[in-house]
């Protein structure tokens, strides 16, 4: 029997408007459950938050609580106790079909793994020929560097966001309320970003540490993300 899991943070997309971001989260979760059960397997949904609990509820999806920790630590709890093919679905994926779904698990079904690249690089899903091939390949040190650069992202996609709605806004008739909008919100991010570059990546001796610290790993042998067919 094939397993999806699908970890879901509560607080919604941080790159979207404040105003609207729990609302669109819910309901691209609520698309991708749907998509899920529609396809006749399984489903956890791992999170901490009411709203989306219920959103599982109504549709008779599995509940795991999420450990804290990030996403990793949310995939390997909803993962924990399972057996056979696993698909792991991020929340956002609000098209998703159950053909979709189908196709992600013929490689886990022939003993191999999928991954799903989404276009800003990170995973949009992954499928598991079983559980136990979820594994963590760093450390601690390794998951706060990700962090300290995955918040720089977000402000700095946030921005161009901004900048790209106001392309879209110029010259609209009853645009100057909207646009006055962008230049606050504009104006605050980037004093957020400004703030954390000088306290995170322009101390002093944090170029250093940084190069330092990629340098020891970069070219290293056994830590490719790669999984090879359980066969082999």
């Amino acid at each position: 029997m094939t397993t999806v899991v699908v970890p879901f943070r509560s607080g919604g997309k941080t790159r979207l408007p404040e105003e609207i971001r729990v609302e669109v989260a819910l309901a691209m979760l609520g698309d991708v459950l749907e998509a899920c059960v529609e396809h006749g397997c399984d489903v956890r949904l791992v999170t901490d938050d009411g709203a989306a609990s219920l959103v599982a509820d109504g549709l008779g999806v599995e509940l795991v609580d999420d450990p804290g920790g990030g996403q990793g630590a949310a995939v390997a709890a909803g993962l924990r106790g399972l057996d056979g093919v696993c698909l792991v679905v991020n929340a956002d994926l609000p098209r998703i079909r159950p053909s979709d779904l189908t196709a992600l698990a013929y490689a886990p079904h022939a003993g191999a793994a999928a991954i799903v690249p989404a276009a800003d690089g990170t995973t949009n899903a992954l499928g598991l020929p079983h559980a136990e091939v979820f594994q963590p390949l760093y450390g601690p040190q390794f998951r706060r560097k990700l962090s300290q650069l995955k918040k720089l992202q977000d402000l700095l996609g946030r921005l161009n966001d901004l900048a790209t709605a106001r392309v879209v806004l110029e010259n609209r008739p009853g645009a100057v309320p909207l646009t006055n909008f962008l230049d606050r919100e504009e104006k605050e991010v980037r004093e957020k970003f400004e703030t954390y570059w000088k306290e995170q990546m322009d101390a002093a001796d944090s170029e250093a540490r940084w190069i330092r610290y990629l340098t020891q790993y970069a070219g290293q042998r056994g830590r490719s993300t790669v999984t090879r067919p359980a066969s082999e």
